[in-house]
């Protein structure tokens, strides 16, 4: 069995993969925002993404090149993983991975006037 960390290292790899193949052109980098949300009344749960490449100044909105529909299933893992080691949930990944292959995340945490249930 792996340990946390790199569990959550496999799962990010795994959707700045996607990241990249979504992208056509030359990058200075891709940014993503992966939205994780737990309805409280029904426990079902749902993922969005807002994806840009961005060369110099210019960001270009693209859309998610994700035919075997990876990403939510990844997103929702990531997030359970991440509860289960740090106790945490949150509602939002920012991801950035820059031409030279290196991957930055960030999280966002719901705040009191938010909720997230699972």
């Amino acid at each position: 069995m792996q340990n946390p960390i790199q569990q959550q290292t496999d799962l990010l790899g795994q959707l700045a993969q996607i990241m990249l193949d979504s992208v056509q052109d030359n990058f200075d980098r891709i940014e993503c925002c992966f939205d994780y949300f737990v309805d409280e009344e029904t426990g079902d749960d749902s993922v969005g993404s807002q994806l840009a490449c961005v060369i110099g100044e210019s960001h270009v909105g693209l859309y998610l090149n994700d035919p075997e529909c990876k990403c939510p299933k990844l997103v929702a893992e990531l997030n359970q993983h991440m509860k289960q080691h740090t106790g945490g949930q949150w509602e939002k990944a920012f991801l950035t991975l820059s031409s030279d292959g290196k991957l930055n995340a960030k999280f966002q945490y719901p705040t009191a006037n938010t909720k997230l249930k699972r």
